[in-house]
């Protein structure tokens, strides 16, 4: 969802979305992606990913949306914790979760002075 966010700010940030789960689903959840596009939001790739050696290296900053993730084992320095809750298909808070998201993005690019 913040990759999504990310991408319809247009903030000038080069962002790129993964997982630690090992049995993470290849997708996000379809109803995710229908209401974050009915929401007027950038999906642009539903495709998730591992997080790897190389992301790690790539990314100047790691932002760990969940709430459940811990950063240890994740690069000092590098690592800004949200800790928001999941959303899934069926979630009746998901619009809060993706607006609370929102506003983190926005304040993210602010600080970055990018908007």
């Amino acid at each position: 969802m913040a990759e999504a966010i990310f991408h319809s700010l247009q903030s000038g940030i080069e962002v790129k979305s993964a997982g630690v789960v090992k049995d993470l689903d290849p997708f996000v959840e379809e109803g995710l992606v229908e209401l974050l596009v009915r929401q007027g939001y950038q999906v642009v790739s539903e495709q998730s990913q591992m997080v790897s050696d190389q992301l790690l290296a790539w990314a100047d900053k790691i932002v760990i949306v969940a709430d459940d993730v811990s950063s240890q084992g994740f690069p000092a320095g590098k690592v800004e914790r949200w800790e928001i809750k999941d959303a899934h298909d069926g979630d009746p808070l998901r619009k809060k979760v993706i607006a609370e998201i929102e506003w983190k993005v926005k304040e993210l690019v602010k600080a970055k002075g990018l908007k």
